[in-house]
């Protein structure tokens, strides 16, 4: 097996998708068989790989994108009905790796519209990973901004290594977390969520308005800044 083919093989596992010692793998991603979503991958020997998805509504097919590669030749061959800029084939080894990476950005961003939604818990056990992070944390803030919320993120206290195995949060699960904050404020009668994380680190949820009570309350610095202000 070549260094191109564990590449594809290690990015299609990342993503999710099943992936055969030989022959076809076919899974079904979410739905069912009259609307659902499917993940394919066939290996035809050391060189060749082909994967793709399909997605099925009332009975009509659409293929989102499927690729098949010869990693011996170094060449793609790609369809979408979707991503139809994709079309086309294209000699893989003019920029190697980096001549698939907007195939499996497509992927991943399909999927992560298409899949189910996340419940509380698992968001809760993958925002550690994303709290680590200062874009994220920027776009997390975006998100809660619009709906009047503010965040602030209390680092722990120890330093760990990030557990990737965590549940991947896209910002759209968000709105299940900002649910939760407003329940947890009108349940408590305070104007504070506060989340506690498995490693120390916390996150504040709070309206504007209750920014100097809440900075004050929890020993906050004055300078430290709202999640998203600065980063």
């Amino acid at each position: 097996m070549n260094a191109m083919m564990e590449y594809v093989i290690g990015t299609l596992e990342n993503l999710g998708f099943v992936v055969p010692l030989q022959g076809l793998s076919i899974q079904r991603i979410c739905g069912n068989a009259v609307n659902g979503l499917t993940a394919s991958v066939a290996i035809g020997d050391d060189e060749a790989i082909e994967f793709g998805l399909t997605e099925r509504t009332d009975g009509s097919t659409s293929n989102v994108l499927n690729c098949v590669i010869d990693t011996e030749m170094r060449q793609a061959w790609l369809t979408s009905d979707i991503y139809t800029d994709l079309n086309g084939a294209r000699d893989v080894a003019l920029c190697g790796r980096k001549s698939l990476q907007d195939v499996f950005e497509r992927i991943q961003e399909f999927l992560m519209v298409r899949r189910e939604p996340l419940q509380l818990q698992q968001i809760i056990e993958g925002l550690p990973s994303c709290l680590e992070n200062a874009a994220s944390r920027c776009l997390m803030a975006t998100v809660f901004k619009r709906i009047g919320l503010e965040l602030v993120y209390m680092p722990p206290f120890q330093v760990s290594p990030s557990d990737t195995s965590k549940t991947e949060v896209a910002m759209h699960d968000l709105d299940v977390l900002a649910r939760y904050a407003r329940d947890e404020m009108l349940t408590n009668g305070t104007d504070l969520c506060r989340i506690e994380f498995e490693d120390t680190s916390e996150l504040l949820i709070f309206p504007p308005e209750a920014r100097a009570i809440i900075y004050a309350a929890a020993r906050i610095p004055n300078g430290q800044e709202t999640m998203g202000e600065g980063e």
